[in-house]
C-alpha cells in the first residue's frame, strides 16, 4: 500500500521509470518512521502524565495536552496510507513504565522536561519548532522558573560553541535587540501611569528587557559595533494606544509583554542555526514568565492569550 503525503504528491525517479516501462510491475515505497526526537519528547510527556496524575492535576493536564500534540505531530510528519490510516511504523506507543506517585509534583519533573525540550529543539524539523517553543514557555509559567538565554547556558544545550549566524539569523538578532529598546520605552511610559503594584511589576519587566539586551549584545559580540542598534531618542506608539490612566497602562504593558513572547516564538521557527534557535526558545520562555504577573493583574489566564496554543 502506497503512502500519501499530507501536503504534496511527488513523482519519484522510481515511479518515473515504472511509468516508462523500465521496471516490472512491483511497488517500491520507503517505510516512514516516527521522528526520533519527537518520539523522545512524547515519551517524556506521557511519563510526566503518569507521575503527576496523582498529585498535580494541573501539571498532568498540561503534559497530557503536550503529549497529544507531539503524537499528532509525529503522525502528521509521517503521513497516511491511501486508506487514511497511519503506517504501523509510525504508531506512537502511549504506554509508559512510569508509575503514579503520591509525592512527586510539577517542580520535581517539569524543569527536567523543559530542559529536554530546549536540548532537543535544535534537532526537530523546523515546522515543529513552534509547538516546542510554546510547550517550553508553558512549562516556565507552570513551574515559575526557566533558564535565561545566557551564552553559557545555550552552549550547554547545543553542540556548538559560538553563534556564527547566516544573514537571516543575524538580521533577526539585530531586530530583536531593537525590539528590546522599543519595549523598554513603551513599558516606562506605561509605568508612569500605572498604580503602584502594577508599576512595580512593570519595573521588573523593564529590568528584564535591559538584561536581555545585554545578553543579546554579548551574543552579537562578533558583529562590528557600528552594526549594533542603539536606543533611539524616542519611540512612537500607535494612535489611541498610548496609556492615559491606570487601566490603559496595564493593558499597554500586557500587550508589549505578550507581543515579546510571540516575537521570540516566531524567531525560533525561522532560526537556521541551533544556537540561535535555542536562544530564541529560552528568550521566549523568559518573556512568558515575565508576562505572568501582568496578566495576573489583568485577570487574564496566560493560556487564553494564545501564547501556548499547539493547534
Amino acid at each position: 500500500m502506497k503512502l500519501r503525503s499530507p501536503s504534496r504528491t511527488m513523482t519519484t525517479p522510481v515511479a518515473t521509470l515504472f511509468l516508462a516501462g523500465g521496471l516490472a510491475a512491483c511497488t517500491i515505497s520507503p517505510t516512514p518512521e516516527a521522528d526520533p526526537t519527537l518520539s523522545t519528547l512524547s515519551a517524556d510527556a506521557h511519563a510526566n502524565v503518569a507521575k503527576l496524575s496523582g498529585t498535580d492535576p494541573r501539571g498532568a493536564e498540561v503534559r497530557e495536552r503536550h503529549a497529544e500534540a507531539l503524537d499528532a505531530e509525529i503522525r502528521r510528519l509521517c503521513g497516511v496510507l491511501e486508506d487514511g490510516t497511519v503506517p504501523d511504523s509510525c504508531t506512537v506507543p502511549e504506554a509508559t513504565d512510569a508509575t503514579v506517585s503520591a509525592t512527586i509534583g510539577a517542580a520535581d519533573v517539569l524543569p527536567e522536561s523543559a530542559e529536554l525540550i530546549a536540548r532537543e529543539v535544535a534537532s526537530v524539523p523546523q515546522e515543529s519548532v513552534l509547538k516546542l517553543a510554546r510547550m517550553h514557555g508553558e512549562l516556565a509559567v507552570l513551574t515559575g522558573t526557566t533558564p535565561e538565554p545566557e551564552s553559557s547556558t545555550v552552549r550547554g544545550l547545543v553542540d556548538q560553541a559560538e553563534f556564527d549566524p547566516d544573514s537571516a539569523d543575524l538580521e533577526a538578532a539585530l531586530r530583536a535587540l531593537e525590539w528590546q529598546y522599543s519595549a523598554i520605552y513603551g513599558l516606562e511610559v506605561a509605568q508612569a501611569w500605572a498604580d503602584p503594584p502594577v508599576a512595580a511589576s512593570i519595573g521588573e519587566a523593564v529590568a528584564g528587557h535591559r538584561e536581555l539586551a545585554e545578553q543579546l549584545r554579548e551574543l552579537l559580540s562578533g558583529v562590528p559595533e557600528s552594526r549594533l542598534p542603539v536606543p533611539a531618542a524616542g519611540y512612537g506608539m500607535p494612535e489611541g494606544k498610548a496609556p492615559t490612566d491606570t487601566g490603559s497602562a496595564l493593558a499597554t504593558a500586557v500587550s508589549i509583554e505578550t507581543d515579546s513572547v510571540f516575537m521570540w516564538q516566531a524567531n525560533a521557527t525561522t532560526a537556521e542555526q541551533p544556537v540561535w534557535r535555542v536562544w530564541c526558545v529560552l528568550a521566549g520562555s523568559t518573556a512568558a514568565l515575565r508576562s505572568a504577573p501582568l496578566l495576573a493583574a489583568a485577570g487574564t489566564d496566560p493560556a487564553s492569550t494564545g501564547l501556548f496554543d499547539l493547534g
